[in-house]
């Protein structure tokens, strides 16, 4: 499935599309490693990196924020 990844500041474009059957697969596709301090949204949701994905997803990979 085609599926579109953003992931700003953390790749060079501001959007990619790829194929990727889950949300770990569309990160090593982008170049991007697994890790911890990430907040991963499918279609503006909670996700994880095994959430499978569907045509059209749009997964976004964002730093977590911290605060105090």
């Amino acid at each position: 499935m085609t599926v579109t990844i953003h992931a700003e500041e953390m790749l060079p474009a501001r959007e990619l599309r790829l194929e990727a059957a889950t949300v770990a697969e569309a990160a090593a596709r982008a170049g991007l490693e697994p890790r911890t301090g990430l907040v991963i949204m499918v279609n503006g949701r909670l996700a994880e990196w095994m959430t499978p994905l569907s045509e059209g997803d749009v997964v976004e990979f964002l730093p977590a924020l911290g605060g105090g």
